[in-house]
């Protein structure tokens, strides 16, 4: 096997775990405003209308890998939605 196809294997497995990684930190950046009542910087209004309608504020115990990968679905859509980044 060509070492190119090694290599973008690789690519994939890195990428898939930035995806992963963002998420993470997509929602806990969304629960501490939730928790300090902090005003949202209107730059990231519009992402925390997302990463919520994904994965709401957390006020009791819950499981959070179905919302945590219908997020990280939602934001790999964007991220790679060419049509959407011409828009903005």
């Amino acid at each position: 096997a060509p070492l190119t196809g090694l290599a973008w294997q690789a690519q994939e497995g890195a990428g898939r775990c930035l995806d992963a990684a963002l998420t993470v930190l997509a929602a806990v950046a969304s629960q501490a405003f939730y928790v300090t009542e902090r005003a949202v910087p209107p730059e990231l209004v519009d992402l925390l209308d997302i990463v919520r309608s994904h994965f709401p504020p957390v006020t009791n115990a819950q499981t959070f890998a179905p919302p945590l990968a219908s997020l990280m679905a939602r934001l790999r859509n964007r991220i790679y939605d060419v049509d959407e980044g011409l828009r903005e």
